[in-house]
C-alpha cells in the first residue's frame, strides 16, 4: 500500500496509475474472466474509500516515502549493498529481488500469523476479483506492509533508483494482478516465469484454504516456485472457483470492512494446504 503513497507523490505517478487503471477496466469490459456475483457498484466504492483511507493514513504515520527513506539511507551508508562494491546495474537488480522477496514474505506471513491474518481477511473478503481488489487493504495492513519495506530497505541499502523503478511497477501490477481479464492460455503460461498473471494470483483468492494459502508473490513468479507455495489453476477452474471468505457473501459499508478484523469468524489463519 505504499506504492500508492509514492506514485501520488507527483504528477508523473499520479499519470502513470491513472494511465494503467485505464488500460485495465478497458481489458475487463472487453474480455472479462468471470461475470460478476455481486453489486459492482458497492464493492467499487468500498474498494475506492479504502484507497482514500490508506493513502491519507501512509501519509500521515510515515516518517518519509520509500525513495526518500532510501536516498537518507544512502546518504548515511545503511544497509548491506553500498559496502559490497557492487556496480550500479548489480545494485539495481539486487535491490528489486530484495523489495519483491519482502514482499512475498510479508505476504505469506499475513497467511501464517492468526493476528495479521484477521487484518489480511478484509483484502480476501471481495467476493469478486477485479483490479479495484488491489485497493481494498485494512488500515492496519498497510502500516504492516510499509513498515516492512522501510525496514528491509534500510537494512539493505536498496538504492533510490531501485525502490523508484520498483514502487511504480508495483503500483501497475496491483491493477494488472487482479484484473478479471482474459490471457490467452498460451500467453498466460509464458508469462508465469517472467511476472505474476491474473490467472495466477486469482488462485490465491479463492475461498478455499488450500488454495488461498498458495500463490503470495508480488511481481515476480519465481519466489512461490522456490519455496513450494505455486498451485498452477484451482481444481474447479476459474469460472467455478469460489472468491472470498465463503462465510461472507454480501457487500456491507465501509464501517464493516474496518470491524471486520474484530469478528469472531474470522478465527485465525487459514490452515496450510
Amino acid at each position: 500500500m505504499e506504492l500508492l503513497q509514492q506514485l501520488t507523490e507527483t504528477r508523473l505517478g499520479l499519470y502513470v496509475l491513472l494511465g494503467g487503471f485505464g488500460v485495465v477496466t478497458t481489458w475487463e469490459s472487453l474480455r472479462p474472466r468471470r461475470a460478476a456475483s455481486a453489486s459492482t457498484r458497492r464493492r467499487w466504492i468500498n474498494n475506492y474509500l479504502c484507497l482514500v483511507v490508506n493513502g491519507l493514513l501512509l501519509r500521515w504515520a510515515m516518517p518519509a516515502s520509500a525513495v526518500a527513506w532510501s536516498a537518507m539511507a544512502a546518504d548515511r551508508g545503511w544497509g548491506l549493498l553500498p559496502g559490497a562494491g557492487l556496480p550500479a546495474w548489480a545494485g539495481l537488480a539486487l535491490g528489486l529481488l530484495a523489495l519483491d522477496l519482502q514482499g512475498y514474505g510479508a505476504h505469506a506471513l499475513l497467511h501464517r500469523s492468526a493476528l495479521l491474518w484477521r487484518v489480511h481477511a478484509v483484502h480476501h473478503s471481495d467476493v469478486d476479483f477485479d483490479c479495484t481488489t488491489g485497493f481494498r487493504f485494512h488500515p492496519l495492513e498497510a502500516l504492516y506492509s510499509s513498515t516492512v519495506m522501510l525496514l528491509v530497505i534500510a537494512g539493505a541499502g536498496i538504492p533510490p533508483a531501485a525502490v523508484a523503478l520498483y514502487t511504480t511497477w508495483l503500483g501497475l501490477q496491483n491493477l494488472y494482478g487482479h484484473a478479471n481479464a482474459r490471457l490467452g492460455a498460451a500467453l498466460d503460461t509464458a508469462l508465469r516465469w517472467l511476472v505474476v498473471t491474473p490467472d495466477m494470483h486469482r488462485v490465491h483468492h479463492s475461498a478455499q484454504s488450500d488454495e488461498s494459502n498458495r500463490n503470495f508473490g508480488i511481481v515476480f513468479p519465481w519466489w512461490d516456485r522456490l519455496f513450494g507455495t505455486y498451485r498452477a489453476a484451482p481444481r474447479h477452474g476459474h469460472e467455478g472457483m469460489p472468491i472470498g471468505l465463503g462465510w461472507r457473501r454480501h457487500e456491507g459499508g465501509l464501517p464493516e470492512l474496518l470491524l471486520l478484523p474484530a469478528d469472531a469468524r474470522v478465527s485465525g489463519a487459514p490452515e496450510p494446504g
